[in-house]
């Protein structure tokens, strides 16, 4: 569906509001990243730039390794877990994975 920058950016509001993830996909500078940047500001989130298209799978699921007899991963300390504190003067936080269609497949899979 294409819409305007102002129509897309009430879309994407009103999906965090009920808890639904976004994906908005558009041309190079058309304001993806301003519109993704406003939403923060006007709700006081902290956001999180992922370029997905230099990032590792790694960088999303985690590093392999052993903990105690199994093995498992540890999340990067890019994202919020369940129990981490809010950034300091922030009501939480707004994950951007931008560049998503410039990513390599194993990474795409794992975002």
């Amino acid at each position: 569906m294409q819409v305007r920058t102002s129509e897309a950016k009430e879309m994407l509001i009103d999906c965090i509001k009920v808890g639904l993830v976004p994906f908005l996909q558009g041309s190079p500078g058309i304001g993806k990243s301003d519109i993704v940047r406003t939403i923060a500001s006007e709700f006081n989130l902290k956001v999180v730039d992922l370029r997905l298209s230099q990032c590792d799978p790694t960088d999303l699921s985690g590093f392999p390794m052993l903990l105690g007899d199994k093995a498992g991963y540890v999340p990067m300390n890019t994202f919020l877990l369940e129990n981490d504190s809010l950034p300091k003067g922030y009501n939480g936080v707004l994950l951007f994975l931008d560049e998503f269609n410039s990513a390599p497949r194993a990474v795409q899979c794992a975002a």
